[in-house]
């Protein structure tokens, strides 16, 4: 229920999940000490005194880091909508979310009619000038497209979390739902992968899988690690 996924608790008299987006869906600060801990516990018998207090600590501790990453994400929202305030930018919507495998570095996502503003801030950040990307959505350019049953699915599955690129075969439909690859670093964004809009010869819409962006390179963890750093 804490990750960006949700969960459905009302399923099936209502289909939308219930999410608080405080942690990421793989996290090992959670799994991995929690796992440890659970395998001593394995060790000793049922009855055994040690096994439960062994199991109540990693309740409390992992339980402590959810908790942890929930202060963490109202912290990040507050700095964003700060940020946003200073420069005159009034937003629709806006999510702290965490970044991959980590709850101290959160990626900002804010929207307006025409534009995505992407921001990372880590707890550990000395400054509070948050950097910040600025990608057009040029919705307009799913128009011809908007009608076709397999695009309406598409955009409902990413929720409109979606940007826009003309290209010589179509339109680049990109889900950024994630915010980009590399957010903490000053270039063009990276957002993986997303799908072609095209017309066949006869005039029909098709949607194929097209991958964008460089891939995921060697350092990308090591420059995760720094960006959480506040490097």
């Amino acid at each position: 229920m804490l990750t960006g996924y949700g969960t459905k608790w009302l399923w099936p008299f209502n289909m939308v999940p219930f999410t608080g987006d405080s942690v990421f869906i793989i996290d090992p600060l959670y799994t991995v000490p929690f796992l440890f801990l659970l395998l001593i516990a394995l060790t000793y018998p049922k009855s055994a005194r040690k096994r439960r207090v062994i199991n109540g600590m990693a309740l409390l501790l992992t339980t402590s880091y959810l908790l942890r990453g929930i202060f963490a994400k109202q912290r990040a929202h507050t700095a964003f909508v700060e940020q946003l305030d200073q420069q005159g930018i009034a937003v629709t919507s806006l999510h702290a979310s965490p970044e991959a495998l980590t709850t101290f570095l959160r990626r900002g996502r804010a929207d307006d009619e025409k534009n995505r503003y992407l921001g990372r801030w880590s707890i550990f950040d000395t400054s509070r000038n948050i950097s910040r990307k600025v990608i057009p959505k040029n919705h307009e350019l799913l128009v011809p497209y908007i009608n076709d049953a397999d695009v309406k699915k598409l955009l409902a599955r990413r929720k409109y979390n979606v940007v826009a690129r003309s290209t010589p075969q179509g339109v680049q439909l990109i889900p950024i739902q994630f915010g980009d690859l590399f957010g903490w670093r000053e270039r063009e964004e990276n957002f993986m992968f997303g799908y072609l809009l095209y017309k066949d010869t006869q005039g029909n819409v098709a949607v194929s899988s097209s991958r964008w962006g460089e891939g995921i390179p060697k350092n990308w963890l090591n420059g995760l690690l720094q960006r959480v750093k506040g490097i």
